[in-house]
């Protein structure tokens, strides 16, 4: 928050600044402006990017567990299968 207020500033700082030298260095200022915005949106779009990153990152997590889990269930099934058919078997003899 900070840093954009310092900015903006900064930016209005450059205003005045052309407005007082002429148009030599207005062009200068344009372009550093240009600079500084094109800097912003870099990082602007960064962080924006992040907490994407971070969701897919999750997902990836969260698709592992979900997996291992549906194996596990498969293994209690089957161990529940062959308890069943041991019983009977038990049951029988």
């Amino acid at each position: 928050m900070d840093r954009i207020c310092e900015e903006r500033l900064s930016d209005q700082l450059d205003c005045l600044s052309d407005k007082r030298s002429g148009s030599q260095q207005t062009h200068v200022s344009r372009k550093s402006h240009k600079s500084r915005l094109s800097i912003r949106s870099s990082s602007s779009a960064q962080a924006q990017e992040r907490p994407k990153v971070a969701e897919l990152l999750a997902e990836k997590s969260m698709l592992k567990k979900k997996l291992q889990l549906e194996v596990a269930e498969k293994q209690l099934e089957l161990e529940l299968k062959i308890a069943k058919v041991q019983a009977r078997e038990r049951a029988f003899t």
